[in-house]
């Protein structure tokens, strides 16, 4: 049971009967680094002052606790983290890939560069457009790290990415073990050399990955996020190759790829050579006051009885939990004869009502952006409602778009931005579709 225990570091309440404190080998690692006026948390590096975190008791004395990584277990100064180094493997495994497809010229070149990037133990941003084909870009670099002997990581900030990925991954390697990790799952966790994880789970990691891959790098929560970048940092060994990939890298990214701190691969163009869909705009004065005031909005309400027509699923994201309560019941209760469902990050049944939709057994989609990326349903259009409401940033945008053409059989497809009032957002999100279909066109990437 030792093997819990390799590459990470945790609390007691974490370890299970079966292991021992007592046990001489188990490394005993200070959970706080504590100085006059500053406590840092070990586990997610999260910096104090001690007045801000103290807490006293007649029964323990004062000492201190870290709020922010609180979800994963309470850090208290007066315990220890628990620990134990992977032991060292340098046993070569033969290896095969399970998959009967063929990469592009121009996916190929970017699997050799992330073959190259683990040889050389670098860091390597994939930007690659919505439906590019990144994960099959990454079979061969993981086929050649796993024969090595290395151990992986793919980490997201979604669940819903990683529930996508994960299916496809054992697809790919179905004689490698694989362990999925995020917040609400059911199994136990056990020793693997391949993890798919979400990047809140590399928390618990310390110098465990030869290979550390973060895909969706710029999505919410890790986007911007001091403690999941040191997250990052730690989970993965010193030497380590670390890999990015995106459709829509931040700014930072950029800067680093301008000064040449960051080596980077671009692909603008599917690997069905089919151009991304652009989207279309449709104006409706006043969207969320007609919805809040029981009426479906008419030109709303025209596009949705077209895609009824022709019997096209359609994925409707929403600016707010309100609004999408409100005008799912509206039209639920208008178009009864339809399969109308919804679904948000708090929602129970997410994950049923995601397979549904897979599955074709849904129409009308209704959904916040806790869906905008990741995830495939094919043969779908997509409908922005409110897509003006800053929620909806460029990148959203972008991604959100991205969800319609993925499939080679479907290619095309409908995208419509329903607004009351053309957001910059909206404007950069279309100027940035066209550049990349323009970019792909120029290179003979498109049929």
């Amino acid at each position: 049971m030792e093997e819990l225990l390799w590459g990470r570091r945790l609390l007691r309440c974490e370890m299970g009967k079966e292991l021992s404190e007592e046990n001489h080998e188990i490394l005993r690692l200070p959970t706080m680094e504590l100085q006059k006026n500053q406590i840092t948390c070990l586990r997610c590096g999260t910096k104090y002052h001690p007045d801000e975190i103290k807490i006293s008791s007649k029964n323990h004395g004062s000492f201190y606790y870290c709020p922010a990584c609180i979800q994963l277990g309470r850090v208290e100064s007066r315990l220890s983290f628990y620990s134990l180094p992977e032991p060292v493997s340098a046993c070569r495994k033969k290896i095969q890939v399970a998959w009967s497809g063929k990469l592009t010229d121009s996916q190929r070149k970017i699997s050799d560069s992330l073959v190259e990037t683990i040889e050389k133990k670098r860091e390597h941003l994939v930007e690659a457009v919505t439906g590019a084909g990144k994960t099959e870009m990454l079979f061969e670099c993981i086929l050649s790290s796993l024969c090595k002997g290395y151990r992986i990581a793919i980490a997201s900030p979604r669940v819903d990415v990683l529930l996508e990925l994960y299916p496809r991954f054992k697809a790919a390697f179905p004689k490698v073990e694989m362990a999925l990790l995020y917040g609400k799952q059911e199994s136990p966790y056990y020793y693997t050399s391949f993890v798919l994880c979400t990047t809140h789970q590399l928390l618990r990691f310390f110098h465990a990955f030869d290979v550390l891959i973060i895909d969706e790098v710029d999505a919410f929560p890790f986007r911007n996020n001091a403690v999941l970048a040191y997250g990052v940092e730690n989970a993965k060994k010193c030497d380590a190759a670390l890999i990015y990939l995106t459709a829509t890298p931040t700014k930072e990214m950029r800067q680093l790829i301008k000064k040449k701190e960051l080596c980077q691969s671009l692909l603008p163009a599917r690997y069905h050579r089919h151009p991304l869909v652009v989207p279309k705009e449709k104006w409706i004065w006043q969207i969320s006051k007609k919805i809040k005031n029981g009426k479906i909005p008419y030109a709303f309400e025209k596009e949705l009885k077209e895609q009824i027509l022709n019997k096209k699923r359609t994925l409707i994201f929403c600016s707010s939990l309100v609004l999408m309560e409100k005008i799912f019941t509206l039209v639920q209760g208008r178009f009864p004869d339809i399969a109308v469902e919804r679904v948000s990050a708090d929602d129970q049944l997410r994950k049923e009502k995601v397979t549904q939709m897979r599955q074709g057994k849904i129409d009308l989609f209704f959904c916040t952006t806790i869906l905008e990326r990741g995830v495939t349903f094919p043969g779908i259009d997509v409908f922005i409602l409110k897509a003006d409401h800053r929620v909806f940033n460029e990148a959203a945008l972008i991604q959100i778009s991205g969800r319609v053409g993925r499939n080679a059989a479907m290619p095309a497809g409908r995208v419509i931005f329903f607004h009351s009032g053309r957001s910059n957002a909206m404007k950069k999100a279309i100027q940035h579709i066209k550049k990349m279909n323009q970019a792909a066109d120029e290179q003979g990437l498109l049929l």
